[in-house]
């Protein structure tokens, strides 16, 4: 089985500790930048800031419910990994200053390993591009969040 990547970027006219402070809170401010459309809820299992949060994500995809459970790392600074701890996907969150510090540069990227046969064929035609649209949209309410706060 090879796995596959999705992905998408922005540029924020915030700083990088801003952007990564919503990132990294799963009490408030991660959830309010996800698109409701696909993500239906986020329940704390343990944690909720950062590094040793364990969260369950309520997700829609395609017309599929599915319940994802999460460990969040921080491997190294302004980067934060969520591991499904029932498969090999990983979902890392990448900020980088821009500008001296006065802006973010947010890539959101997915790994995940394709099934096998009819279906994995079809993951891989389509997941990507899904995938890449949900970031955009993820990030399109991370810069109104921010702006906001």
């Amino acid at each position: 089985m090879a796995f596959f990547s999705a992905s998408a970027s922005r540029s924020i006219n915030v700083s990088p500790d801003t952007v990564y402070n919503v990132l990294r809170d799963y009490e408030v401010g991660h959830p309010a930048i996800l698109p409701k459309a696909y993500f239906e809820k986020v329940e704390i299992e343990q944690g909720g800031q950062g590094a040793g949060t364990i969260i369950h994500v309520y997700m829609k995809l395609l017309g599929i419910r599915q319940t994802l459970r999460m460990e969040v790392t921080e491997p190294k600074p302004y980067t934060l990994v969520e591991v499904d701890m029932d498969n090999d996907t990983h979902t890392t969150f990448t900020v980088e200053p821009l500008e001296g510090g006065r802006k973010s540069k947010v890539t959101i990227q997915t790994k995940f390993k394709s099934k096998g046969g009819i279906q994995g064929f079809f993951e891989r035609m389509f997941l990507p591009s899904i995938l890449g649209g949900i970031f955009h949209k993820e990030l399109d309410l991370l810069a109104k969040y921010v702006k906001q706060s």
